[in-house]
């Protein structure tokens, strides 16, 4: 059962275009039954809306990398790396988290740049949220019950993680990885 959330959510995704307006009485809507069911991780709705809470908390003023936004999307789903980060973010320790180029997170920067919730700034090809990504944010922020993780485990390095310290575990991280 869709609950009346989930429903006005896709709503404001779509450009609150009522779903009843998407179909006619003639439209037939066939459903497939897949052996495993797609992770809520790898949804495009799910990454969209990580995108724009991340963007809209962490990176507020100039934007944000997309080197930047896959280390921190991949920090969300996982509490090993998200406290790996915050060591290195606390410079507790000089190993690196693990840095992972997720292709559904690619997909949806593509979806969301369509959508326009988000745009790609041409001066520095940095990511920033548009008025009406900043309007989506403001409607996952409001609603208590929805990315309730993600926005805390955000609130707690959104004062940390800047562009000096990506730039650092990047050269670490080339270090370390890239051999001649």
């Amino acid at each position: 059962m869709v609950s009346r959330m989930s429903i006005r959510f896709c709503e404001l995704i779509m450009g609150g275009v009522m779903l009843e307006e998407l179909f006619d009485e003639n439209t037939k809507i066939k459903f497939y039954d897949r052996p495993v069911a797609v992770p809520y991780s790898y949804r495009i709705l799910y990454k969209i809306s990580q995108i724009v809470l991340i963007l809209g908390t962490v990176c507020k003023r100039g934007g944000c990398s997309s080197l930047k936004l896959h280390i921190i999307s991949n920090a969300l789903l996982s509490k090993n790396v998200l406290d790996e980060l915050n060591k290195v973010l606390d410079n507790k320790t000089e190993e690196l988290p693990v840095i992972r180029f997720e292709p559904a997170l690619n997909r949806a920067i593509n979806y969301a740049v369509a959508d326009a919730f988000i745009e790609i700034q041409k001066s520095n090809s940095k990511l920033k949220l548009t008025e009406k990504g900043k309007q989506l944010y403001t409607e996952i922020i409001e609603n208590n019950d929805i990315m309730v993780l993600e926005k805390n485990e955000l609130n707690i390095i959104k004062d940390k993680i800047n562009d000096d310290v990506i730039k650092k575990i990047l050269e670490k991280w080339g270090a370390s990885n890239v051999k001649n």
